[in-house]
């Protein structure tokens, strides 16, 4: 199949019908926005730990801890259904886009079994968001740990960053052009060079959070968040009008190769730092979302079983993120390992 010539063609049909797409009526922008015909979320409700009641400073355990919400698009919930997101950040100043239905809102909401909840991820954050520069008005993501309502308790941070940074969202718009993107170095090296030299920069940020005075003098645990595949291996696309048909399965195997190696630099990083005696640690989506990708699953059978989003026009920054079902999957796994391999410490 010659996929650049029918990339043309698609490009040259979307091209003529993009305003059609971009301004719907009000009727359909509801629709839309609301997204009516999916079935409704059931979200997990975390089981409620014994040790989380005061408990003797002898007997090595800690106070109920805060949980702190950190990190990028993945972390904030830009996936989910628009109308779930916190108002203050879906402004024309603050496109922060933290959602309600996001795995930081499940894990730390008012369900759960933390003292308190502080959620502080940005849709386009990238390292130097959480540790050097504020973003849309905000502040530096670590300046919460100074100005949590609760600054004294013991805190359980997670975080999903480093997307941003490896260029996959300004790539994944390269790959949907006429060129077949894994071939074109002018596409691949910048990636691949991000990628490499990320490892450092993550081993700095994992030690700068867990070593910021408010948590080192008391018990802080960090849970790094790595990144699904996009694309899966199933048939794509589902249907003659899926524009996931921009993507070859060429372009699809190879952008989720390049998930898998930053996942590897992220573990890596985390494995580095933890064996500095720093609790932090790893929560693989990988397997999480096997056969639930945006290529992963005939949607036609069950809108439920496909986690990530597809490549939407309507709604173009929804694309390839975690949609409500993946992030309930997503605060499901990061709980268990809250629980396996954070609270055994305490």
């Amino acid at each position: 199949m010659n996929f650049g010539c029918m990339k043309r063609t698609i490009l040259a049909l979307v091209a003529m019908s993009l305003l059609v797409v971009l301004i719907p009526t009000q009727a359909e922008a509801q629709q839309v926005r609301t997204r009516s015909d999916q079935p409704a979320l059931v979200r997990p409700v975390p089981t409620k730990p014994t040790n989380d009641a005061p408990a003797d400073a002898s007997a090595g355990r800690i106070r109920q801890p805060i949980y702190i919400g950190l990190g990028d698009s993945f972390a904030s919930g830009e996936g989910n259904n628009t109308g779930n997101y916190d108002p203050a950040t879906d402004t024309a100043t603050n496109t922060c886009h933290r959602s309600n239905d996001s795995y930081s809102s499940i894990i730390g909401g008012p369900t759960s079994w933390f003292l308190g909840m502080e959620f502080v991820a940005c849709s386009g954050a990238k390292i130097e968001n959480i540790d050097t520069l504020g973003q849309n008005g905000e502040p530096r993501q670590l300046d919460i740990f100074t100005t949590a309502a609760n600054t004294s308790a013991p805190r359980i941070i997670t975080m999903s960053i480093g997307g941003n940074d490896a260029q996959f969202v300004p790539t994944l718009s390269a790959c949907a052009g006429a060129t077949d993107c894994h071939l074109d170095p002018a596409v691949t090296g910048p990636v691949d060079a991000a990628i490499a030299a990320m490892r450092v920069q993550l081993e700095q940020l994992y030690t700068s959070i867990l070593t910021q005075p408010e948590n080192a003098d008391t018990f802080s645990a960090l849970v790094v968040v790595g990144y699904p595949h996009l694309f899966g291996s199933g048939t794509c696309p589902t249907s003659p009008l899926d524009l996931n048909v921009l993507f070859s399965p060429a372009e699809r195997v190879w952008m989720d190769s390049r998930a898998d190696a930053l996942n590897a630099e992220i573990l890596a990083a985390v494995n580095n730092v933890a064996s500095t005696g720093l609790r932090v640690h790893y929560a693989n989506m990988v397997p999480v979302f096997d056969g639930h990708e945006a290529c992963g699953v005939d949607v036609t059978a069950d809108p439920t079983t496909q986690w990530i989003n597809a490549l939407d026009l309507a709604e173009f920054e929804h694309s390839f993120h975690p949609n409500e079902y993946g992030h309930a999957e997503m605060a499901t796994t990061i709980n268990k390992v809250i629980t396996a391999e954070v609270l055994r410490y305490v």
